[in-house]
Order: structure tokens, then C-alpha cells, then sequence
């Protein structure tokens, strides 16, 4: 919706973009078991830990800058 008030012109674009990301998302997820087999169980566990260092430091950056924002306030 945000996307779609800043460019109105391309609401279909977006919403083409959201509905392939979905069915995309929706296949990996129904997949998940085979695709977890056929990865093996030593690439799972090293993407649990690339997707929880990526978590980690998005969650330093928000509080980084929510302390930055509240030292400017006072």
C-alpha cells in the first residue's frame, strides 16, 4: 500500500511483484522438507546461522538507532 501511494501508476506492477513473492514463499514453504533433505543437514545449519548473524545485526542497527534518536532528543 505504501509502495503503491508513492507511484500510483504502477499498482499492478506491485501487486504482480507481492502475488509472484507469495506463490514463490508458499512453494518453498510447502517444499521445505524436501529441499531440506536435499540441501543435507550441514548447509541447513549453516543457513540457521547466516539468517540469525543477518537477524542479530539488524536488530543492533534498530536499537543503534533508536539510542541515537533518544541522545538527540534530551
Amino acid at each position: 500500500m505504501l509502495l503503491t501511494s508513492q507511484v500510483p501508476g504502477k499498482m499492478f506492477e506491485w501487486i504482480g511483484a507481492l502475488t509472484v513473492t507469495m506463490v514463490v514463499c508458499a512453494i518453498v514453504l510447502i517444499l521445505a522438507e524436501k529441499i531440506q533433505q536435499w540441501l543435507g543437514e550441514r548447509a541447513v545449519t549453516a543457513f540457521e546461522r547466516l539468517m540469525g548473524l543477518v537477524l542479530v545485526a539488524i536488530s543492533v542497527e534498530m536499537i543503534l538507532t533508536g539510542i541515537k534518536t533518544f541522545v538527540y532528543q534530551l
